[in-house]
């Protein structure tokens, strides 16, 4: 098992144990029952999504090699405000 920390919107505070959601990318998760309390959130995946970006990965690097256009690069998560989520443990 891995235990990771995250980033989530202020709607999954209300996150009950027992409830599902999904988190983009990465796969469903429900809250836990033991260890997920007010303020310590606590999620275990019990679905991984299908990652086809890793499939495409190998095209957009060959493609940048031959001098194709590449898609425009997000904004990193340090660069995104971090005061409006909260922080939760995603146990993988």
């Amino acid at each position: 098992m891995q235990i990771c920390q995250g980033l989530a919107e202020p709607s999954v505070e209300g996150t009950k144990p027992g409830d599902h959601v999904q988190f983009e990318r990465v796969g469903y998760f429900c809250a836990d029952s033991v260890d997920s309390k007010p303020g310590n959130l606590v999620f275990n995946r019990v679905v991984t999504l299908r990652d086809s970006w890793a499939a495409a990965a190998p095209k957009e690097q060959e493609k940048k090699k031959k001098g194709g256009n590449a898609p425009a690069a997000s904004a990193p998560a340090a660069d995104i405000e971090k005061a409006f989520f909260l922080t939760l443990q995603l146990q993988i």
